[in-house]
């Protein structure tokens, strides 16, 4: 049974979030934070609060890490 709900499309946008971040990564990218945050509001319609609440959930999960100092989204594994 396929899931279409609210939590599931909630999971995917998170994890397709987390993966355009780790080909970042894999690029050897350190990914501004605020146009980032810029572009993926423009790119999924998204509000700044809910991206934010997404990224916040990913740094949580240990995926990411979120350095609002640096203006910087780092990968935890080279931090």
């Amino acid at each position: 049974m396929v899931r279409n709900d609210g939590a599931e499309a909630r999971r995917e946008r998170m994890e397709k979030i987390s993966r355009n971040l780790n080909q970042m990564f894999d690029r050897g990218e350190k990914p501004i934070l605020s146009t980032t945050v810029c572009e993926i509001i423009y790119s999924t319609g998204l509000s700044e609060t809910k991206v934010h609440e997404y990224l916040k959930i990913l740094e949580k999960l240990g995926k990411i890490t979120l350095d609002f100092r640096a203006d910087r989204i780092l990968n935890p594994k080279r931090v």
